[in-house]
């Protein structure tokens, strides 16, 4: 499918190229809590709301046409059946694999622990060592680890970690080094979930992986959310998406898997009647599926479009917050993906300045993460002493974010930073 084969509905735009209010939503309370007024979102790297667009296009699968897909026997679950598969291609499509080689789960952290826990439990694996980068998402850091922890002793299994530079880049020489022919995988993401650092080196890790005949695997959560997509471009082996940082549903992802000869071989982790062409067993999502390939033909539509108005107005916060708090930008000097930036504010304790700051939404690290109160591993990895890795805090923008809660965002994070000093 070709960039200009996608349609967006005419209403998607204003006339003054802004979004019109199609995130809006009834209001809600639970246990006597409610959002408080006004409330500033600066947190869309953990989760987007969904799009109306994309809402629409699930609603039929979500109220009259229950089908299961995989009882495609009678008219409603062919129905289903039909409505899954047109998503699957779409998504191919835009992937550049076929139709075959997309699998719908229900997470990015599940989609990265099949690929990981499915090549090392493959019977037929010859070697041994998982390579990962140091600032790797928690799905594939503490995965890895595991594997090793279970499969080290009695089948040989290794991880090991590449370094990263001070602008969170992968160091070359430690690629070439620890990179050889008793590598099972190498796994990389190209947008830093936590900093929004562009990995520039991929390419060359790729190469590297690549004459050793080692599949590298990607995870572009961020990267297919923000940014150009560099991925679309690279020689991967196989990528993880989610539809819930592209204004899609939560708890609708992909694997897709290039076929390469020999075949990368993973083991399924979900067994049972077969789903996914084997890869999968369970009732698949329909709505969520549905869901997924809406978002993902509006954020290839209107990447261009997405991508400046997260710059904008991200260098409006930062503008704003430069004229009331010193503070400091992590991997400052590397290439990042617009709407995402760590923020190093010294002598401030982010947990506590995200507990009092009711009217404004930060996260602390990654999404995972903010359920510890411990450092970030990725901070750290890039050369941060622990002091200041406990004083960062990470700022993300969305479709939704104006100017004006740039702004006012960055009023109310300097003033809850004076407090807090005070």
């Amino acid at each position: 499918m070709k960039r200009e084969d996608f349609k967006l509905p005419k209403a998607f735009l204003s006339r003054e190229g802004q979004w019109p209010s199609v995130f809006s939503c009834p209001e809600v309370s639970q246990a006597g809590e409610s959002l408080p007024t006004p409330f500033i979102h600066l947190d869309y790297a953990a989760s987007t709301p969904l799009h109306q667009v994309v809402f629409a296009a699930m609603e039929p699968w979500l109220l009259g046409y229950f089908g299961n897909p995989a009882s495609n026997f009678h008219a409603m679950g062919s129905l289903a059946f039909h409505a899954v598969s047109g998503a699957r291609a779409q998504v191919a499509a835009m992937l550049g694999v076929n139709f075959e080689d997309v699998f719908f789960t229900s997470s990015a952290t599940e989609s990265n622990n099949l690929v990981l826990r499915g090549i090392v439990e493959n019977p037929e694996r010859l070697r041994n060592k998982i390579i990962y980068g140091a600032t790797e998402h928690a799905s594939v850091v503490t995965t890895a680890r595991v594997l090793e922890k279970n499969f080290g002793k009695f089948l040989g299994v290794q991880s090991a970690q590449l370094r990263v530079n001070e602008q969170g880049q992968v160091d070359l020489d430690d690629a070439r080094q620890i990179i050889d022919s008793n590598t099972l995988c190498v796994c990389l993401m190209d947008v830093n979930n936590e900093t929004g650092i562009l990995q520039t080196n991929l390419p060359e890790v790729i190469s590297i992986a690549h004459s050793y005949g080692v599949p590298v695997h990607i995870d572009a959560v961020q990267g297919f959310a923000r940014g150009e997509f560099l991925s679309k471009s690279l020689d991967w082996d196989s990528i993880t998406l989610s539809a819930g940082k592209i204004y899609g549903p939560r708890g609708a992802a992909l694997l897709a898997v290039r076929r390469r000869s020999p075949r990368i071989r993973i083991e399924p982790q979900l067994t049972g009647g077969g789903q996914e062409f084997g890869m999968r067993s369970s009732t698949v999502n329909v709505a969520g599926v549905v869901g997924f390939a809406k978002a993902m033909e509006l954020q290839e539509c209107e990447r261009s479009l997405r991508n400046a108005h997260l710059r904008n107005v991200e260098s409006t916060f930062l503008r704003e917050l430069e004229s009331h708090v010193e503070f400091r930008t992590i991997g400052c000097g590397a290439l990042r993906a617009p709407g995402i930036v760590s923020l190093l504010i010294d002598s401030v304790n982010p947990l506590k300045l995200v507990e009092d700051m009711k009217q404004v939404a930060v996260g602390v690290g990654s999404a995972c993460r903010s359920l510890h109160a411990s450092a970030s591993h990725v901070l750290l990895a890039m050369g941060l002493p622990l002091d200041e890795s406990l004083s960062t805090f990470r700022v993300s923008f969305g479709l939704p974010t104006t100017e004006n809660d740039a702004c006012e965002g960055a009023k109310l994070i300097a003033q809850a930073v004076q407090k807090f000093r005070n």
